[in-house]
């Protein structure tokens, strides 16, 4: 992967709390959100997450549109992320976020001091940062840490 191979000898300081649409569209294979978890699987940036959003995850992937993804894979996918990711249980509590469901990325990046928090949604990305944490979509993401 073109990806890997530009940041070898990377070290994994790199945290990222990935949204929800970012681990949706990783599931039916979209590119860049399929780079991100292909770089935390292997050890190249940190993923935290938190139950809340693992909670959410289930949520979304269990409507019918998603159908087309088996239970078993629904649930490997889940069981991966929680192996894969650093879970956190943020005690801050913010508002900043014009839909106050997706205050829990910021929430999350804040307690654990995450870098990015990556996502697809307008009203986080309208917010670009918050406390130095830069809010980027997938593909930035990307372009930025090749760099």
């Amino acid at each position: 992967m073109i990806v890997l191979e530009h940041i070898q000898n990377f070290d994994n300081d790199i945290k990222v709390v990935i949204d929800t649409n970012v681990l949706i569209s990783a599931v039916i294979s979209s590119e860049a959100p399929n780079q991100i978890l292909k770089l935390v699987e292997a050890g190249k940036i940190k993923s935290i997450t938190s139950l809340e959003i693992i909670k959410e995850l289930d949520d979304v992937l269990s409507r019918d549109k998603f159908d087309f993804i088996s239970k078993p894979e629904k649930e490997r996918y889940t069981d991966k992320l929680l192996l894969i990711s650093e879970i956190t249980d943020p005690k801050t509590n913010i508002n900043i976020v014009r839909d106050p469901e997706d205050n829990k990325f910021i929430e999350c990046a804040i307690e654990e001091g995450a870098d990015y928090i990556i996502s697809g949604d307008q009203d986080l990305l309208e917010q670009e940062e918050y406390k130095g944490i830069k809010i980027v979509k997938p593909a930035t993401f990307i372009k930025n840490i090749k760099n």
